[in-house]
């Protein structure tokens, strides 16, 4: 299978299976084609938060269903759903519904939401793989338990496979839903507080430079510009949507109409003048008492460096912002960096680790020949996928940093493992051994668990820099 980067037109008809059990609960599976499809929008124009998409009813009803399904506001105009409509061409997303049989998606809501779209994934060392992105996946609580979900998920990572996309990814609330069609956990991040209410003190040498403020507003170019060298420095972030540029510009289309709420930014630059990073934050609590229920508080909107000394410059100038107490970093790496840059790391608060990008192979060759090795050998693992499309045989091997994926016979098999697990082990971040531990993979020799994380190991542990 040789992958594509992009499938613009990737719709197929639903298998039969799939519509016949749909349809004996009075449904069906339709495309909704989006504005990019249609011709009526440019993806690679700016997003313009004003204007409305009363051409495009059914992208509408689509959009505003998923919203009320994930609790958003109220938005009996459509107000809401228009500014999202506006910013998610630029993804080039692809809509797809379940509907009760013979309606008008123009005039109907969906009973069922799913939205995919292509982005790559840097799997080491800045080499992009091009993966199917599942996202908006939403099913009505007046219709569950009638195979809408099954029917959705399947489909689309049928789509994929025709596609010759190699993996699809999701990020998922929910985390039980997505195992049963063989996405496995890959990367995980923290909900971070850091006590700065005098200052921080980060260890080593402060790195030279200079900040200055920017307006978030009018830097869409330069946060992009350094997103995307973070993004390239980082084993296992998936491409930024167009949601979190508008985000980051303060211009999130969830709050305020899309008006500039006040973020402010921060860029630091090498004493050559080069700029190495950005970070866009918020102030919010109140300066009266810094003793107080609802203490001065700066959160990290993004934080993009392009540079470890850049990323060190800017979380120690966040860090020792006058009368602000408490710094929140809603997303950091589950990696203990924090702990290592933090001269007291007593003053570190997790207030969570959560699971974020979750894999799912679906051409085992071209996943695990993309990416880089540090360690030379081979382990030969059998697996087991419901839907067919990684199950068999495989000898994962490298040599020389170059990895090579064969079909081998099931009696040389060292690990049995389900294509779940085989997705969270494909970049390093989740240890096979552990899940030998757990008992979710069986070892047919000893030691093939260790050998095969041994085999995967990047030099930092992946994570994403932002999800879908």
């Amino acid at each position: 299978m040789t992958p594509r980067t992009d499938a613009p037109d990737a719709w197929l008809d639903p298998a039969p299976a799939t519509a016949e059990a749909l349809a004996a609960h009075g449904l069906e599976l339709l495309r909704v084609p989006s504005p990019w499809e249609t011709g009526d929008a440019d993806p690679d124009a700016p997003f313009d938060h004003a204007r409305r998409w009363a051409d495009a009813p059914a992208v509408r009803r689509h959009t505003a269903v998923l919203q009320r399904n994930f609790h958003e506001v109220g938005d009996p105009d459509f107000a809401l759903a228009d500014r999202f409509i506006g910013v998610e061409q630029g993804d080039r997303r692809r809509l797809s519904g379940v509907y009760p049989q013979g309606a008008d998606p123009a005039a109907t809501d969906p009973v069922g939401t799913l939205v995919d779209f292509t982005k790559d994934l840097n799997v080491g060392d800045g080499r992009m793989l091009p993966a199917w992105c599942l996202t908006e996946v939403t099913v009505s609580p007046t219709h569950r338990r009638r195979g809408i979900l099954r029917a959705m998920m399947t489909e689309s990572l049928r789509r994929a496979h025709a596609a010759r996309v190699p993996i699809a990814l999701l990020t998922a609330t929910e985390a039980t839903l997505y195992r049963r069609f063989g996405f496995g956990v890959s990367t995980y991040h923290r909900s971070v507080w850091l006590d700065v209410t005098r200052g921080v003190q980060l260890r080593g040498r402060r790195p030279d430079g200079s900040f200055r403020f920017v307006e978030p507003t009018a830097s869409g170019a330069l946060i992009d510009g350094l997103w995307r060298r973070a993004f390239e420095a980082q084993a296992g972030s998936v491409e930024r949507i167009r949601f979190h540029a508008a985000r980051e510009t303060d211009r999130d289309p969830r709050v305020g109409e899309g008006r500039p709420q006040g973020l402010r930014a921060v860029v630091y630059s090498a004493p050559d003048g080069e700029d190495l990073g950005v970070a866009v934050y918020r102030v919010t609590g109140s300066t009266a008492e810094l003793v107080a229920d609802d203490p001065v508080t700066a959160t990290v909107v993004a934080l993009w460096a392009a540079t470890p000394e850049a990323h060190r410059a800017l979380l120690e100038f966040l860090g020792n912002l006058d009368l602000v107490v408490r710094l929140r970093l809603p997303a950091v790496a589950a990696d203990r960096l924090l702990e290592f840059l933090v001269l007291d790391e007593s003053r570190i608060y997790t207030r969570g680790v959560h699971h974020h990008l979750w894999h799912r192979v679906l051409d085992v060759a071209a996943c695990f020949e993309a990416r880089p090795y540090l360690h030379e050998g081979a382990v030969t693992v059998t697996v087991e996928d419901d839907l067919g499309y990684a199950a068999g045989t495989w000898e994962i091997a490298a040599a020389d940093g170059v990895g090579r994926v064969r079909p081998a016979p099931q009696d040389a098999a060292e690990l049995t493992l389900d294509v779940a697990e085989l997705g969270s082990v494909l970049l390093g971040g989740v240890k096979a051994e552990m899940m030998r531990e757990a008992g979710i993979l069986l070892a047919h020799r000893p030691g093939a668990a260790a050998d095969l994380d041994t085999l995967l190991r990047q030099a930092r542990p992946p994570y994403s820099l932002t999800g879908f």
